[in-house]
């Protein structure tokens, strides 16, 4: 077994393992990820690890993530990722040897824990912990096979008609070249509002700035009466579509142009080839969540929610791990 540190050489490779291994496309497993992080300041680094026969088995993306107090943590968003045929013993073993890596990275840069959120499940030993959920613990996912045709007819009827509705009232979509693009921010400008009115918080600006670099990411906007009402950014990756981020302008509400641009997403998806459509986060469980929920699931209402394992942390320095803990319970 060896245990490679990545390098930019390393990219298809990469990317094309993630994607066929990863179970929701790899994304946030992958090159451009990583890039994108950097670019937020933040230290990434990728294990690759191989197997005897020099075979690619499992890959980790691993970003440190800041705490107060200047504290911090390595976090691996939907990873790691194993090759399809593992046995649990091989993951197992190859997980292990990763984050022993990892382990002696800390300690250099003085880390409190280890967390991991992997898209499948891992038979980890009891030293982990399961922590809160960091990304949304469901998703939905649309099955892009069906011509749209079927996929309008597998829609709740009210979905189809504030698609058509936002037709009738003169909303249109387009696709906005964000490098740069006054798109991005009228994009910043509803995020903004849609925070305020759902009192959230949301990433900055520079976050939404540098994320829209990345050559995966795209803008889509809806314009009503000369102005964009409604805008969403997306990642395309391989087979998959993924619907990361939308805001839009409670004013417009009446025009359903967020109905529309979905579905203007979810064509341009069928049309470059693409299998899969993620709408990224749902819940079943969180009342916050409903409005969001019942919006994407207009779309695909008989689709069962995905689900993913969870969030586990691994203490590195049990002082430490045990304030944040603390620190996390009081502040609920």
């Amino acid at each position: 077994m060896e245990i490679k540190n990545f390098t930019d050489s390393d990219q298809k490779t990469l990317d094309s393992f993630v994607s066929q291994n990863a179970f929701d496309s790899g994304f946030l497993q992958s090159f451009a990820w990583l890039k994108f992080k950097r670019s937020m300041g933040q230290q990434s680094e990728v294990y690759m690890v191989y197997n005897d026969d020099d075979v690619l088995v499992a890959t980790g993306l691993f970003i440190l993530q800041p705490l107060p107090f200047s504290q911090n943590y390595w976090y691996c968003p939907r990873g790691p990722v194993f090759l399809k045929d593992l046995s649990d013993q091989e993951r197992l073993e190859f997980f292990d040897a990763m984050i022993k890596n990892v382990i002696s990275l800390s300690q250099k840069t003085h880390s409190s824990f280890i967390k991991i959120e992997p898209d499948k499940k891992i038979n980890l030993p009891p030293m982990w912990h399961q922590s809160a959920d960091v990304l949304p613990r469901q998703t939905l996912i649309l099955d892009l096979s069906l011509p749209q045709s079927g996929l309008l007819k597998s829609m709740k009827p009210k979905t189809r008609y504030n698609i058509n509705l936002a037709k009738k009232h003169g909303v249109t979509v387009s696709q906005e070249s964000i490098k740069p693009s006054a798109g991005l921010k009228s994009f910043w400008e509803l995020t903004q509002k849609t925070n305020q009115r759902q009192r959230i918080s949301s990433h900055s600006q520079k976050y939404y700035e540098n994320l829209s670099q990345l050559d995966n990411i795209e803008l889509f906007t809806a314009h009503y009466q000369g102005k964009i009402i409604a805008a969403n950014l997306v990642a395309f990756f391989y087979d998959w579509f993924i619907y990361f981020y939308g805001a839009s302008d409670e004013k417009f509400k009446r025009v359903m142009a967020p109905h529309l641009l979905q579905w203007e997403q979810v064509l341009e998806a069928k049309a470059r080839g693409k299998k899969y459509y993620d709408f990224w986060g749902v819940s079943k469980f969180k009342k916050s969540w409903l409005g969001i929920t019942r919006f994407k699931q207009g779309f695909a209402p008989e689709i069962e929610f995905t689900s993913y394992p969870g969030v586990y942390d691994l203490p590195v320095n049990q002082i430490k791990y045990r304030t944040y803990s603390l620190m996390k319970k009081i502040s609920k």
